[in-house]
């Protein structure tokens, strides 16, 4: 169970990264 929750909470910090990386080459293409 914490493992689980220890990689829910890790996987959401990548979603947020890749996010962010994305938004930012998007601003850049403009």
């Amino acid at each position: 169970m914490i493992m689980f929750d220890l990689n829910k909470k890790y996987f959401k910090d990548m979603q947020h990264i890749v996010y962010k990386q994305w938004i930012t080459l998007k601003l850049m293409q403009y």
